[in-house]
């Protein structure tokens, strides 16, 4: 028989697998993969959590063996025990039985809530239009209306507070978000829903929301029973991208797990994103023709630098010298794919990108908010871009490694002093980096601050960001 430990641990690492995952389908005898988010993710983590409130785990920690509700109305099979005590419940009860046991096992954690429910704390937009759920035979408009209105509530409690009290009234609106999310797994398990029902924008957005709330429930539990870490500490934000003049898009959780899953995203980026637009407000005036953003030894790591520097930059530079010369074909698949990128996340026509391939650059030309953009995919060595007539506006640099197949060039301490230079002396540069390899310039470190809420990278390295002036990088020594 399967021990407390041993289910806890099995639940806990496929809990933890799942926030981690991007799900794919494929049809018989195709290779195109389509995406089957959010749906698939929350199916699975519903049974997860169906395999966790199905036990009474007073019982089991009081007992050390696992004792799973009873399914008939009658006493035990060995005769122990009051018969009414061992009565039969509903999956609801067996639910709200689960919140009060993990809301005791709270008292003794504080800040369990507030790291549990962070994610949805960072959900934007909960009064849109698009929450407006389609009413059917077991959900009503007016549940729907209830459900985004106590999420908003839960979510502004969690954000204000450093420490959230296991309250009746916060547990309260937890109970009465999950009641809700309980009758749209219904919904999806008995086939209320259809397939394109499921994958319309609107619905497929919903979903997802209902995914966050499930997953930071069940990290609840696993931070109540010391399990961690949880999905909530990892799983992917939605993303909004700014742009001046209020305008502005977001690319939804399920699309950010994509492509973290295809390696177009690293999986901190959505929360690298967010933190620094809370520290940095989009500045109200646009680029300049000459605004630039480097980022040496980029690879295919554009979508989060471009999102990062499209209030700040008119041209973006990532520099990238594995592809020998005779390789145009190569290089122009891979300007295809960014190219489609870049449309997918900005909602440009794919033809209004236009494409021009040199021979060791590929540049990208598009219109967003008001300005024309270049992105330049060059394959040269990073040390070129100091020969460009450019404002350095942004700067951003995940350091690469040191040996084989990585450039070993210290742009954080050493090639700092040559790159301040292209700053705009009455103005600022934006940095965003890891400082490897070889470290911050140790005047740089004192103007940058950490990244916060971003409890691990696919490096296991810390970011930094700020704005700093030009004057100062201009006289680093």
């Amino acid at each position: 028989m399967m021990s407390i430990n041993n289910l806890l641990d099995t639940l806990h690492r496929a809990h933890c697998d799942n926030s981690e995952q991007a799900h794919f389908a494929t049809r018989l005898g195709h290779l195109e993969r389509r995406s089957t988010m959010p749906a698939t993710s929350f199916v699975y983590e519903f049974f997860l959590y169906n395999s966790l409130y199905q036990y009474d785990w007073n019982r089991c920690f009081a007992e050390g063996d696992l004792r799973p509700w009873p399914r008939e109305e009658s006493a035990e099979p060995d005769g122990r025990g009051d018969p009414e005590q061992y009565t039969r419940m509903s999956e609801t009860q067996q639910q709200a039985k689960l919140e009060r046991f993990v809301r005791d096992r709270c008292v003794a954690g504080p800040g369990l809530i507030k790291r549990a429910f962070d994610p949805v704390a960072q959900l934007d937009d909960l009064e849109g239009h698009w929450t407006s759920v389609t009413p059917d035979a077991r959900i009503s408009a007016e549940e729907g209306q209830r459900f985004f209105r106590k999420l908003a509530e839960l979510a502004a409690r969690v954000d204000a507070a450093e420490d959230l009290a296991p309250t009746a009234a916060v547990f309260k609106l937890i109970g009465n978000c999950r009641h809700f999310v309980y009758l749209v797994r219904n919904n999806i398990f008995h086939g209320s829903k259809s397939l394109g029902e499921i994958y319309e924008r609107d619905q497929a957005r919903r979903l997802e929301v209902y995914d966050s709330f499930l997953k930071c429930l069940v990290s609840l539990f696993f931070l109540s029973v010391d399990r961690e870490p949880v999905a909530a500490d990892f799983m992917q934000l939605p993303v909004r991208v700014p742009i001046q003049g209020g305008n502005s898009c977001t690319i939804g959780t399920s699309a950010v797990s994509n492509y973290v899953a295809t390696r177009s995203m690293k999986p901190e980026d959505s929360r690298l994103i967010r933190s620094f637009f809370e520290r940095n407000p989009v500045p109200a005036e646009l680029p300049t023709e000459q605004a630039a953003l480097f980022y040496p030894s980029a690879g295919d790591d554009v979508i989060t630098p471009m999102i990062l520097g499209l209030p700040y930059c008119s041209r973006f530079f990532f520099y990238d010298r594995r592809w020998r010369r005779g390789e145009q074909q190569v290089r122009h698949e891979r300007a295809v794919r960014i190219r489609i990128r870049i449309s997918a996340i900005l909602g440009i026509d794919r033809r209004g990108i236009a494409q021009n391939d040199q021979q060791d650059e590929n540049i990208l030309t598009f219109e967003v908010g008001g300005v024309l953009r270049t992105v330049h995919l060059v394959h040269r060595e990073n040390r070129e871009f100091l020969n460009r007539k450019v404002d350095l506006a942004f700067y951003f640099h995940r350091g690469d490694s040191e040996g084989e197949g990585g450039s070993g060039q210290e742009w954080d301490g050493r090639f700092i002093l040559e790159l301040g230079e292209m700053a705009p002396a009455a103005g600022s540069c934006m940095v965003v980096t890891d400082g490897e390899p070889g470290g911050l310039h140790c005047d740089l470190r004192q103007r940058l601050e950490p990244v916060v809420r971003i409890p691990s990278s696919h490096r296991g390295r810390d970011y930094y960001q700020g704005a700093v002036p030009g004057e100062f990088l201009q006289h680093l020594s």
